[in-house]
C-alpha cells in the first residue's frame, strides 16, 4: 500500500511547511489556507532513493537518434484521457504523470509509476524553489 502523506509550499514566506493543510472531518477533502501550494507524494522514490513529489523537476537521459541526450520533466497529477494502442483507442488515466518537454513543438505525458522509467528519473529540484531549471536550456 503506498504512503500517503503531503508537503506545501508557503507562497509568502517561500519555504516548505507542515501546517496549515488538513483532511476535513466533513468533507473528506484536503484543504489548506490559502498562501499555501500542497503536493503529495506518489509513493515512488528516484534512482537515488530520493520521494517524488508534485511539482518536482526530474532529469533523465534517453536514447535519441544514437546519441544520449538529457531532457527534464515536471511531475504532476492529471485527470485525462489519453490513447491507447494501434487503434488509439482512448481510456481515462487518472494518477500520476511524467510531463516531459522532448523540443519546442511541445511536449508528451508519461504515466507513472513505471518502475522502468522511475529508474532512471533524478529529482533535480521542484517548480517553485527552482524555476530556472525548466528554462531552455
Amino acid at each position: 500500500m503506498r504512503e500517503i502523506k503531503f508537503r506545501a509550499w508557503d507562497r509568502e514566506t517561500k519555504k516548505w511547511t507542515t501546517s496549515g493543510y488538513w483532511i476535513s472531518t466533513t468533507t473528506q477533502r484536503l484543504e489548506c489556507i490559502p498562501q499555501l501550494e500542497v503536493t503529495q507524494f506518489t509513493g515512488l522514490h528516484d534512482k537515488n532513493g530520493k520521494e517524488i513529489y508534485e511539482g518536482d523537476i526530474v532529469q533523465y537521459f534517453y536514447n535519441l537518434d544514437l546519441a544520449t541526450q538529457k531532457f527534464y520533466g515536471v511531475i504532476e497529477f492529471q485527470d485525462m484521457n489519453i490513447e491507447i494502442g494501434y487503434e488509439h483507442d482512448e481510456t481515462r488515466f487518472v494518477g500520476f504523470v511524467l510531463h516531459a518537454e522532448l523540443n519546442k513543438n511541445g511536449g508528451y505525458f508519461t504515466p507513472i509509476p513505471s518502475t522502468s522509467l522511475v529508474s532512471f528519473l533524478e529529482v533535480i529540484g521542484n517548480i517553485y524553489e527552482n524555476p530556472e531549471l525548466l528554462e531552455e536550456k
